[in-house]
């Protein structure tokens, strides 16, 4: 039986965004807390499957939704921000910006912790959220992770046409969006609506060979001191995560294995970037739970 509880979880600076903890009956008998590190513009809703499953294999499960998006669209500092006469700020006032995610990340943790206090932290990183972790403040706690689809995202990894339309959306298609609406419309094909000055880092860092590490202060050195073991899953047909993307995000990492994933290996035509947390793709989520608990590197 999996207990599911809604929780506020408090950021470093004061913005309350919208959680969920995944636990046994008994919190106290988890093995693991697991962070689900959730993609950009996607809410966490998306992973509740995926999270009951790893319950069910003895593990804790934390979730977010990033401020900006979903149940934390309005979340944001005390004081920032001119807020609607509701008292929420149009998502085009939105102050987040790209970094302000990774404190999120951290307040899941903290929230989580009241609950389950001693599991080792393990996390599984989706996209964007395998991208920030050494970023986090909790990051020397990390004991190990499994990365989906996570990878730096320069358009020069693409090849052909879809090097010309990665070129298109980051240089043109989100600054013109953002300067436009003032924020990233989910109708745009991204998923949800996301803060313009989220979208318009993420942009640019996408644009750039070294992705964050160019442009966040101290990231280059909190990846080369993040040691955790990471072994960072490529996904033959995903589209937004080329497995050369993977390679480069793990290249930066000093302990991180690259593994590659087809969907036949699971018995699928297709896969993709968000095939992973989809049901039919359970015979992943039984290695990745066994990567995370056991250290396994195997894959399908």
């Amino acid at each position: 039986m999996t207990a599911t509880t809604s929780m506020g979880a408090r950021a470093a600076d004061g913005a309350v965004v919208s959680a969920r903890l995944f636990a046994p009956e008994q919190p106290a008998d988890a093995t693991h807390l697991v962070l689900l590190a959730g993609a950009f513009a996607v809410r966490q809703r998306y992973y509740a499957r995926f999270a009951r499953d790893l319950v069910e294999r003895g593990l804790a499960v934390v979730t977010v939704d990033y401020r900006g998006v979903g149940e934390s669209r309005h979340s944001m500092p005390p004081g920032s921000g001119r807020r609607a006469r509701s008292g929420k700020a149009p998502m085009r006032q939105h102050p987040a910006r790209a970094t302000d995610w990774v404190l999120d990340l951290d307040a899941a943790v903290h929230a989580a912790r009241h609950h389950i206090p001693d599991a080792p932290l393990v996390v599984v990183g989706h996209s964007f959220g395998g991208q920030v972790l050494p970023l986090m403040a909790h990051a020397d706690e990390i004991s190990r992770v499994v990365t989906v689809g996570t990878q730096f995202a320069h358009p020069s990894l693409w090849q052909g046409w879809e090097r010309v339309r990665m070129e298109t959306i980051l240089r043109a298609a989100i600054p013109g969006l953002v300067a436009t609406a003032g924020y990233l419309p989910g109708w745009s094909g991204i998923g949800e609506d996301v803060p313009g000055r989220v979208a318009a880092d993420w942009a640019r860092w996408c644009r750039s060979r070294r992705y964050l590490l160019d442009h966040v202060d101290g990231a280059e050195q909190a990846f080369s001191a993040f040691t955790a073991p990471v072994e960072a899953i490529a996904v033959t047909d995903d589209d937004y995560a080329p497995p050369a993307g993977v390679e480069l995000y793990a290249s930066f990492l000093p302990n991180s294995e690259v593994s590659r994933i087809a969907p036949e290996d699971l018995g699928l035509s297709t896969l993709g970037h968000f095939g992973p947390f989809r049901p039919d793709a359970r015979v992943l989520w039984e290695q990745v739970a066994a990567a995370l608990v056991d250290g396994a590197r195997e894959v399908a």
